[in-house]
Protein backbone atom coordinates (compact mmCIF):
# COMPACT_ATOMS: atom_id res chain seq x y z
CA UNK A 1 0.00 0.00 0.00
CA UNK A 2 0.92 3.49 -0.98
CA UNK A 3 0.74 5.80 1.92
CA UNK A 4 0.07 9.71 1.72
CA UNK A 5 3.58 10.48 3.53
CA UNK A 6 5.27 8.95 0.78
CA UNK A 7 3.74 10.94 -1.51
CA UNK A 8 4.21 14.37 0.28
CA UNK A 9 8.01 12.88 0.83
CA UNK A 10 8.09 12.49 -3.00
CA UNK A 11 7.02 16.20 -3.21
CA UNK A 12 9.30 18.76 -4.44
CA UNK A 13 7.00 21.37 -2.05
CA UNK A 14 4.99 20.81 0.44
CA UNK A 15 1.28 20.03 -0.45
CA UNK A 16 -0.99 22.77 -0.04
CA UNK A 17 -4.25 22.30 1.86
CA UNK A 18 -6.41 23.29 -1.32
CA UNK A 19 -5.02 20.14 -2.94
CA UNK A 20 -5.74 17.76 0.06
CA UNK A 21 -8.29 16.60 -1.46
CA UNK A 22 -7.08 16.10 -5.28
CA UNK A 23 -4.34 14.16 -3.57
CA UNK A 24 -6.22 11.55 -1.61
CA UNK A 25 -8.59 10.86 -4.34
CA UNK A 26 -5.53 10.06 -5.89
CA UNK A 27 -3.78 7.53 -3.74
CA UNK A 28 -7.41 5.53 -3.87
CA UNK A 29 -6.38 5.06 -7.10
CA UNK A 30 -2.68 4.61 -7.11
CA UNK A 31 -3.58 2.17 -4.14
CA UNK A 32 -6.07 0.43 -6.83
CA UNK A 33 -3.33 0.19 -9.51
CA UNK A 34 -1.47 -1.40 -7.08
CA UNK A 35 -3.83 -3.68 -5.45
CA UNK A 36 -3.73 -4.84 -9.49
CA UNK A 37 -0.16 -4.99 -10.56
CA UNK A 38 1.27 -6.52 -7.20
CA UNK A 39 4.18 -4.74 -8.07
CA UNK A 40 6.52 -2.89 -4.96
CA UNK A 41 6.23 0.75 -6.32
CA UNK A 42 8.22 3.87 -4.61
CA UNK A 43 7.11 6.81 -5.69
CA UNK A 44 9.88 9.58 -6.77
CA UNK A 45 7.72 12.89 -8.03
CA UNK A 46 4.39 14.09 -6.62
CA UNK A 47 3.60 17.40 -6.37
CA UNK A 48 5.14 20.22 -7.29
CA UNK A 49 4.53 24.33 -7.67
CA UNK A 50 3.69 25.89 -11.03
CA UNK A 51 6.88 28.05 -9.98
CA UNK A 52 9.46 24.98 -9.37
CA UNK A 53 7.92 23.69 -12.57
CA UNK A 54 8.38 27.50 -14.30
CA UNK A 55 12.32 27.02 -12.46
CA UNK A 56 13.43 24.25 -14.04
CA UNK A 57 12.12 25.53 -17.77
CA UNK A 58 8.88 23.52 -17.61
CA UNK A 59 5.20 25.54 -18.67
CA UNK A 60 4.11 25.10 -15.20
CA UNK A 61 0.94 23.02 -17.24
CA UNK A 62 2.16 19.51 -15.43
CA UNK A 63 -0.28 17.56 -13.73
CA UNK A 64 2.20 17.17 -10.86
CA UNK A 65 1.17 20.78 -9.69
CA UNK A 66 -2.61 19.82 -9.23
CA UNK A 67 -1.51 16.44 -6.85
CA UNK A 68 -3.09 14.32 -9.99
CA UNK A 69 -0.06 12.69 -11.28
CA UNK A 70 3.26 10.75 -9.33
CA UNK A 71 6.10 9.60 -11.01
CA UNK A 72 7.17 5.96 -9.56
CA UNK A 73 11.05 4.40 -10.29
CA UNK A 74 10.64 1.94 -12.44
CA UNK A 75 14.16 1.05 -13.68
CA UNK A 76 13.96 -2.70 -14.52
CA UNK A 77 10.51 -1.44 -16.03
CA UNK A 78 8.35 -4.29 -14.98
CA UNK A 79 5.53 -1.33 -14.25
CA UNK A 80 5.81 -0.42 -17.60
CA UNK A 81 5.72 -4.12 -18.82
CA UNK A 82 2.38 -4.78 -16.40
CA UNK A 83 1.03 -1.38 -18.02
CA UNK A 84 1.31 -2.82 -21.87
CA UNK A 85 -0.11 -6.25 -20.59
CA UNK A 86 -2.90 -5.05 -18.90
CA UNK A 87 -4.03 -1.76 -20.33
CA UNK A 88 -8.11 -2.65 -19.88
CA UNK A 89 -7.15 -2.58 -16.36
CA UNK A 90 -5.21 1.12 -16.38
CA UNK A 91 -8.13 2.22 -18.50
CA UNK A 92 -10.80 0.82 -15.82
CA UNK A 93 -9.01 2.88 -12.94
CA UNK A 94 -8.99 6.37 -14.96
CA UNK A 95 -5.34 6.62 -15.30
CA UNK A 96 -3.22 7.31 -18.25
CA UNK A 97 0.18 6.69 -18.58
CA UNK A 98 3.43 8.78 -20.28
CA UNK A 99 4.74 6.19 -22.90
CA UNK A 100 7.77 4.23 -21.22
CA UNK A 101 9.62 4.84 -23.72
CA UNK A 102 10.20 8.52 -23.20
CA UNK A 103 10.65 7.83 -19.27
CA UNK A 104 13.41 5.44 -19.01
CA UNK A 105 14.15 5.02 -15.39
CA UNK A 106 10.05 5.68 -14.21
CA UNK A 107 6.36 5.30 -14.84
CA UNK A 108 4.08 8.55 -14.66
CA UNK A 109 0.60 8.11 -13.61
CA UNK A 110 -2.08 10.74 -13.79
CA UNK A 111 -5.85 10.88 -13.83
CA UNK A 112 -5.69 13.20 -15.81
CA UNK A 113 -7.58 12.25 -19.34
CA UNK A 114 -5.31 12.68 -22.41
CA UNK A 115 -5.56 11.24 -25.97
CA UNK A 116 -4.85 7.82 -25.08
CA UNK A 117 -4.30 5.56 -22.12
CA UNK A 118 -0.64 5.52 -22.99
CA UNK A 119 0.22 8.71 -24.36
CA UNK A 120 3.38 10.54 -25.24
CA UNK A 121 4.48 13.49 -22.87
CA UNK A 122 4.99 15.78 -25.24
Amino acid sequence: MIKYKELQDASVNKIPPELFENAADFLVVLNKFREHCGIPMVPTSFYRTVEHEHKQGRSGKSDHTKCLACDFRDTDKKLAKWVKDNTSVVESLGLYVEDPEYTPSWLHLTTVKKSKTIFMPY
